[in-house]
């Protein structure tokens, strides 16, 4: 059984490619080698023989069917905290492509290559003779080299959680009262008590008329795990009942498209949301701005500073979206009880 931590992010810059966190009280920094640190180690391997012990900690397990969706979330997630990742091969023998990063005086490798899920590795540069001690000694010998150089077991299990926390998120939630007639759900998650709203059809009217009188751009930006993915075994059962499920929580939808059966337009701490699902595909959750033209035109076309200003404005603030999205995922994967005449209470 693995051992749970209570994890939050305190901190972070991907400037200064940082993180702190709070892990079960402790308050703790994760942090990328710089520039500096990576040219010292090539100059250690390159020219004054020594080479880089590198073990995998941990490979993370993602359904096969949906692979390509899991790691370019994790992907962007690991950018949003630590930069861009690095591509480093003159380090060693391979090519190494992901996030070389300190923790409590350890090295470890976050390895977020293209073709593969996240792999967690421990690393450290020591001299050739150590290196070939590590791996061709003895096994006493390379027993004893272990010990003394791998970092140990619960600082390892540390920043494992941290790392699968900022790339899959995880929250809990609870309902605790919904209303379809008025159009609204309030929820727990992570403790705190939030109300999501359907935008009524007062607000609609005043929102339409913005894009039709003073022409407003609708403008929706997708999100980073905004699709709640069905196995294609499951999407003619699992599908339908998500959406069903929309429909015992907020009441009718806002609006039909061609291209969906269903479009709610949902309020949550200040933003709006769109939740609607493709035909014949998955549910999308989009940050929804209804802009004058020349905002919506320097926001995706426009070059200078300005323009630059303007997305950081209107760009999808991350914890909100991540919980707004785990809370419709919630809603709809798992089942709504409600009380009917004939049968009493129901779930669905």
């Amino acid at each position: 059984m693995e051992k749970e931590y209570e994890i939050k992010i305190i901190k972070r810059d991907p400037n200064e490619e940082y993180v702190i966190a709070r892990i079960n009280k402790e308050e703790v920094k994760i942090e990328k080698l710089s520039d500096e640190e990576i040219k010292e180690w090539k100059s250690l391997i390159n020219k004054h023989g020594y080479e880089m012990i590198i073990e995998e900690i941990k490979g993370i397990k993602l359904d096969e069917e949906f692979i390509f969706h899991y790691t370019s979330d994790a992907c962007v997630r690991m950018s949003f905290y630590f930069g861009d990742r690095r591509y480093f091969f003159e380090l060693g023998d391979f090519p190494y492509f992901g996030y070389f990063l300190k923790y409590k005086k350890n090295y470890f490798f976050v390895d977020m290559g293209e073709e593969r899920v996240p792999v967690i590795h421990w690393i450290l540069l020591v001299p050739m003779s150590i290196y070939e001690k590590y791996y061709y000694g003895k096994d006493e010998e390379a027993r004893k080299i272990r010990e003394e150089y791998a970092p140990p077991k619960d600082i390892c299990e540390e920043f494992i959680a941290i790392i699968e926390y900022i790339m899959f998120p995880k929250y809990k939630i609870e309902v605790i009262d919904y209303d379809r007639m008025k159009g609204y759900v309030i929820v727990k998650i992570n403790g705190e008590e939030v109300k999501i709203e359907k935008v009524v059809n007062e607000e609609m009217k005043e929102l339409n008329k913005l894009t039709r009188e003073k022409g407003y751009y609708l403008m929706e930006l997708g999100l980073v795990g905004g699709e709640i993915l069905f196995k294609e075994k499951e999407i003619r059962k699992e599908k339908p009942l998500a959406i069903y499920r929309l429909l015992l929580y907020f009441g009718i939808p806002n609006s039909l498209r061609e291209t969906s059966s269903c479009v709610y337009y949902l309020k949550y701490k200040g933003r709006i949301f769109s939740v609607f699902d493709r035909n014949f595909g998955h549910i999308e959750i989009c940050l929804d701005h209804w802009l004058p033209k020349d905002i919506y035109e320097k926001y995706y076309y426009g070059k200078d500073e300005e323009a630059r200003k303007i997305r950081e404005e209107y760009a999808p603030p991350k914890d909100i979206c991540e919980e707004f999205i785990a809370i419709i995922e919630y809603l709809v994967r798992n089942p709504c009880t409600v009380y009917t005449l004939q049968h009493g209470y129901m779930s669905f």
